[in-house]
């Protein structure tokens, strides 16, 4: 993750195959190897990376990696259709419906983008509203605690 952090691609990626290789079975590795991939424009590597945790793992974050790099291919429908599996695992995932909505605008399907659009900032409204709520309870609880 310091590689990562410091953007050494080299080191990251080498330090990571390391570790899947003590732990073949180590998702968040593969996960985060196939994000590194990604970003450094490796999209084959990257994609086995992916290919590999959706055949063993089912989880969100996989799927938006999947997404990602059929974006990077320019495959805007079949990032379409894994964003919208996205969306059925976690219909709270802002970021998906901002990614589709971009993909659907590029297509020209301009009734779907701003429904997406609409969604994802609505949803953005929400968890900045909760965020908001949580901390000034925090900040109460806090103030109780401390007798002030």
């Amino acid at each position: 993750k310091a590689c990562v952090g410091t953007d050494d691609v080299t080191n990251a990626v080498a330090m990571l195959t390391r570790a899947i290789s003590v732990k073949s079975d180590y998702a968040d590795a593969y996960l985060l190897r196939g994000e590194v991939l990604l970003k450094d424009g490796r999209l084959d590597e990257a994609d086995e990376d992916a290919m590999y945790l959706m055949e063993h793992y089912a989880h969100e974050d996989i799927l938006m990696l999947k997404a990602k790099i059929e974006i990077a291919r320019k495959n805007s429908n079949v990032a379409i259709a894994v964003l919208g599996s996205v969306i059925d695992v976690n219909p709270f995932r802002t970021e998906a419906y901002s990614l589709r909505g971009k993909l659907r605008q590029e297509l020209g399907d301009e009734t779907g983008a701003k429904e997406d659009f609409d969604y994802a900032a609505e949803l953005m409204e929400q968890q900045q509203g909760n965020m908001e709520q949580d901390i000034e309870k925090k900040t109460k609880e806090q103030y109780i605690k401390h007798g002030i």
